[in-house]
This record gives C-alpha cells, sequence and structure tokens, in this order.
C-alpha cells in the first residue's frame, strides 16, 4: 500500500501498517486485519508487486505490437539514477518464463514521471512468472539507490 502524507519523522518513523478498515481486494476478499512492516525510507525503493497483461488492457506507451507488458510495481516513485540511461534501466531487468528461461523486455514504458509503475515491454510471448532487479538503476525521491530484489508474476487476468 503506498500511502502519502506526514506518516512520521526521521525521529520517529512509521515501522508498520494495519488496516483497520474495510479495503476491497482484487480479484476477491477485503484487506481488513492485515497488518505489514513499512520499508525504510534509508533502504530505497524495491519491487513489490509485478503482474502481466494485454498491452490493449493498459494505458501504455510500449509498442502495441508487444506481446504484452509486465507492469512493476515499486515501493515509491522511482527515476534512473544518476548517469544511468534508459538503456541502463532496462537491461537491469531480468524476467523469468514459467519454463525457467530468462527473457529480455524489449522496451520500456511509464518511464521518468515519478510514480511507482514501470512497464516491461515484452516482445515474446511469455508466461511471465519472476521478475528480478539489479541494484543501482533507480533512486526515490529522497535520492536513495534501489537494492536487488525481486518479486513473483501476477498472472494475467
Amino acid at each position: 500500500m503506498l500511502l502519502i502524507g506526514q506518516l512520521g519523522s526521521a525521529d520517529d518513523p512509521p515501522v508498520s501498517l494495519e488496516v483497520v478498515g474495510s479495503v476491497p481486494l482484487e480479484p476477491s476478499g477485503d484487506a481488513r486485519g492485515l497488518v505489514g512492516p513499512v520499508t525504510p525510507l534509508e533502504d530505497g525503493p524495491r519491487l513489490r508487486l509485478a503482474y502481466q497483461a494485454a498491452p490493449t488492457a493498459l494505458s501504455t506507451s510500449c509498442p502495441s505490437s508487444s506481446a504484452s507488458v509486465v507492469v512493476v510495481v515499486w515501493a515509491g516513485g522511482v527515476v534512473n539514477a544518476s548517469g544511468k540511461t534508459d538503456n541502463d534501466h532496462l537491461d537491469a531487468y531480468r524476467v523469468f518464463g514459467a519454463d525457467g528461461a530468462v527473457v529480455s523486455a524489449a522496451g520500456l514504458g511509464d518511464l521518468n514521471d515519478n510514480d511507482n509503475y514501470v512497464h516491461l515491454c515484452m516482445d515474446a510471448d511469455v508466461d511471465a512468472v519472476r521478475v528480478e532487479v539489479r541494484a543501482g538503476v533507480v533512486v526515490d525521491p529522497r535520492g536513495d539507490d534501489n537494492p536487488q530484489s525481486a518479486v513473483e508474476v501476477h498472472p494475467a487476468r
């Protein structure tokens, strides 16, 4: 969950989040009662979620000829780290298919808008199951570099 606002300070940072009201979950269920840790600001942005979708199901700058789009969601807004190019950013990702093959994204979409979504434009028809990213390619609004991280990919709906 991405929360924005005055949620503590450097001297008294938040450490956990508990959902006390009803928050519907996709495709079903409710988040009420869930408790989770808050990522310390100094840890830098990590991958938190990924899902795969058809390019026509999204508002994306990926080419319409893309076989699919793997959307990765970071723990906060990200931009390229100092000295890093969009090609460096693209090369930092590894997408794993269900067959264990590593497939590279052909391009990136939804870049440089300071949000926490990046679209991996996939030319190959792959059933993505996992995404990894190398450390030091993007930074959060505080300028903290990302550590190496990985997430499982939720299937296309």
